[in-house]
């Protein structure tokens, strides 16, 4: 089953549940924070190229990238606010032009989560098999 066939059933089963539960006043103020973070995680990705938006615009460095603010990702280790955010997908831009694929966006994106933000290092590979899930489940076909 594809990506995109994936979410619409796993949305509609949702959505069914969602909707017998939400019909009385009490469950609904419950579940309206709950629909809107499903939706969000269902229907709505961030794309992000930071080799591209590192180059073309105000960005100095990768370590300024807003794709840190997307992970949620804190240089203060006491942060402990976390944002509902939809699922960030990296993509790479054009190779002849900004010299780079996604295994250097991915080596970038892992380089300074280990070195910026000090992350333990298979926590970083975490962080990058759930960004290398993203870009396959929310592909174009």
């Amino acid at each position: 089953m594809s990506g995109l066939k994936f979410r619409i059933n796993f949305a509609q089963v949702i959505w069914k549940q969602l909707a017998q539960a939400y019909h009385s006043s009490y469950n609904r103020i419950k579940y309206d924070k709950l629909i809107k973070i499903k939706a969000t995680e269902i229907f709505n990705t961030d794309a992000t190229l930071p080799t591209s938006n590192v180059r073309i615009s105000y960005y100095d460095t990768i370590q300024d990238h807003h794709i840190w603010r997307l992970l949620n990702i804190s240089e203060d280790p006491n942060d402990k606010t976390k944002k509902v955010v939809p699922p960030v997908v990296v993509g790479s831009d054009d190779p002849g032009i900004f010299s780079t694929n996604i295994f250097i966006e991915y080596a970038l994106i892992y380089e300074t989560l280990v070195d910026k933000f000090k992350m333990d290092r298979n926590d970083a590979i975490d962080q990058i098999k759930r960004l290398e899930r993203n870009s396959f489940n929310y592909r174009f076909e």
